[in-house]
């Protein structure tokens, strides 16, 4: 259905006003103008008559919205508000579209753009073409306006179709896989990295991720993977959200960043990498679809570069974080200098997620080998404020460090951090890239990635963490514990008792153990020194994973990762442990995260406590196998 292709002697059916628009549709090109392309047929609407300077509207008459997509195609300025197209409802506008250029380098040519309007289905509208600018790029240029039920052709499509069909193929060899995670978000196959805009909208939860669907073969792309569900605990797949395709800007990479609700609107926020001179970009994605297919926004991107900050690394800009403070977004963009200060947040503040006004840098330190902070993520906490980031430190093997926190004060746009301790002691090599955000119950939750050995032979690589709670204890400490709606994935509990052990004796627990299992321990430590818990005991006594605690020393071990912890006067150790096949999280008395790989076989089926120096209790011991989250 046609509502306009301005191939006709005049605008009829239009009201013009101003001089911008002229009398009738321009064929191609007016004087002054570069050369016009992209439109179709030989009539457009063109607002550079008289140049830039002039101005005008032009308004359809109204229509009922009778198909699902109304699809046109527009060139011209970029300037929101100023130069665009609206679809007004009952004098509201709706929908909103400019043109790409904003620098004198642009081009005049139109491009392909749709709105979803099923959720205007029988309304009425108009439609009006503004052009209320004045300075460069000042004039808007659209065509070919129609109605239809069909879908646009996503240019990412071919590039999304092959990588979920490459999935799908590999799919079948992971499933193969016992040590594969069964309750874990991963996608079906290859590999997962950083957990990417977890968010709550319309009744469902969402969590993206960095998925690299060719990971093993020659061709490269990194994308944004997808799941979603109704209870944070029951998962589904859904179709890769967000791709590289034709955009320059995000040719090389579709890279971190966050997820949020503006004004109804779910809009994604990520780096994009170009591959070349730029390098690192910020990019915006929306979606009119619950969340389910994704439009990259004409003005991308929305950050083309670094501030101009004195001594940053250009190296270093990415990982965007946002959220709401009063009227306005803020969002961070994690950067680091070349010496001397460490690594840096970038904080800007916005209207509209297109716009933005830089405030300077949130905070910085860590020191000189420091250059960079990566995935940072910031948010009350009761009367305090936390950040969370990623570092990169140049003396470090793999320049990775351990995720770190930071618990501190927030005013007048600057943080100023307490102490840094680390996220989950597993180290740089098991967790990495916490993400949070905070869900209905005004709950905050962080996600992160662990990471395991596994190669392309086993069709998989690393998944995302359980789900963490995050609260505020005693002393401004920051607790994680999992998320209490994980206990709707237990199965076959098993109670061992609550035996007291005595000084050397060990004690079985359980001679069938899986590998997809939740332990639940508290031990009161009477006299006892020491406390170490085998894990997949072998029927000899001799390969197991330990995880233990030495109370003199105020020393946490599980296998080769420590972590210092204080036991409270009462003198307990409260340990819940989550296994799931290659994968294991730790929460221990609530304040230490120790996550690693496991190297455990369908054969690891005991475990087992054995205390030296004294005695010691069991007060409680649960043990549950867990179902898997695809799916209820």
């Amino acid at each position: 259905m046609v509502i306009a292709d301005f191939e006709g002697e005049n605008f009829t059916g239009w009201t013009v006003t101003g001089e911008a628009f002229g009398h009738r549709p321009t064929h191609g090109s007016v004087d002054g103008q570069m050369a016009v392309d992209g439109f179709e047929g030989k009539g457009l609407c063109n607002s550079f008559h008289h140049g830039d300077a002039s101005t005008g509207t032009l308004v359809s008459s109204s229509f009922e919205v009778g198909r699902k997509y109304l699809k046109f195609l527009i060139g011209g300025g970029g300037c929101a508000g100023k130069t665009c197209m609206n679809l007004k409802v009952q004098g509201k506008v709706v929908r909103t579209a400019t043109g790409p250029n904003v620098k004198p380098d642009g081009q005049e040519r139109l491009s392909r753009q749709c709105w979803d309007v099923t959720d205007l289905a029988g309304r009425h509208g108009v439609l009006e073409i503004v052009d209320d600018a004045t300075g460069g790029w000042g004039h808007i240029s659209v065509d070919q306006i129609t109605l239809s039920d069909t879908p646009p052709p996503s240019p990412e499509s071919p590039f999304i179709k092959e990588a979920e069909a490459f999935v799908e193929s590999r799919a079948a060899i992971a499933v193969k896989d016992p040590l594969r995670p069964i309750y874990h978000v991963m996608p079906k196959a290859q590999s997962i990295g950083d957990p990417n805009g977890p968010v709550y909208f319309n009744g469902e939860y969402h969590i993206f991720f960095q998925d690299m669907p060719f990971w093993g073969t020659a061709r490269s792309g990194t994308v944004w993977g997808h799941a979603v569900s109704r209870d944070m605990i029951h998962w589904e797949h859904l179709p890769i959200a967000v791709a590289t395709g034709s955009t320059r800007y995000d040719a090389a990479g579709i890279w971190s960043g966050c997820c949020v609700i503006n004004d109804g609107v779910p809009t994604i926020i990520y780096s994009g990498n170009d591959g070349a001179s730029v390098g690192q970009q910020q990019c915006l994605a929306t979606s009119s679809d619950n969340l389910r297919t994704w439009t990259k926004e004409p003005l991308n991107p929305i950050l083309p570069s670094q501030p101009l900050v004195e001594g940053l690394d250009p190296s270093g800009f990415r990982d965007p974080f946002a959220w709401r403070e009063g009227n306005e977004w803020r969002l961070l963009v994690g950067s680091g200098y070349t010496k001397d200060k460490g690594g840096t947040v970038l904080l800007y503040r916005s209207k509209d997620l297109r716009k933005w006004d830089f405030l300077g840098p949130l905070c910085e330190g860590m020191g000189g080998n420091c250059f960079m902070w990566e995935c940072p993520t910031f948010f009350p906490l009761e009367d305090k404020h936390v950040l969370i980031v990623s570092p990169l430190f140049r003396n470090s093997p793999g320049l990775r460090v351990p995720t770190q926190f930071a618990v501190g004060t927030y005013r007048n746009n600057r943080f100023v951090p307490g102490g840094w301790q680390q996220v989950d002691y597993g180290g740089p090599k098991a967790f990495y890239a916490a993400t949070t955000f905070e869900d209905p119950k005004k709950r905050r939750i962080l996600w992160g990635l662990l990471m395991t050995p596994q190669g392309p032979a086993a069709g998989w690589s690393n998944c995302l963490s359980l789900p963490r709670l995050v609260t505020l204890g005693k002393d401004s400490q920051v607790n994680f514990a999992p998320l209490p709606e994980l206990a709707a994935l237990r199965t076959r509990g098993r109670d061992p008792g609550t035996p007291s052990l005595r000084q050397g004796e060990e004690v079985m627990l359980d001679s069938s153990q899986t590998l997809h299992e939740e332990i639940a321990l508290d031990l009161k430590l009477e006299t006892a020194g020491q406390v170490l818990l085998k894990i997949g005991r072998a029927a000899d006594g001799h390969d197991f994973v330990p995880l233990s605690y030495d109370r003199s020393k105020g020393l946490l071990s599980f296998g080769d990762k420590t972590a210092e912890l204080r036991l409270d006067l009462d003198n307990r150790l409260r340990v819940r442990l989550f296994i799931d096949g290659a994968v294991a999280e730790a929460f221990i008395n609530e304040k230490v995260c120790i996550s690693r790989p496991m190297a455990l076989s369908e054969k690891s089926t005991g475990l087992s406590l054995v205390t030296t120096g004294g005695s010691a209790r069991i007060e409680r011991c649960r043990l549950w196998d867990m179902n898997s989250i695809w799916g209820k």
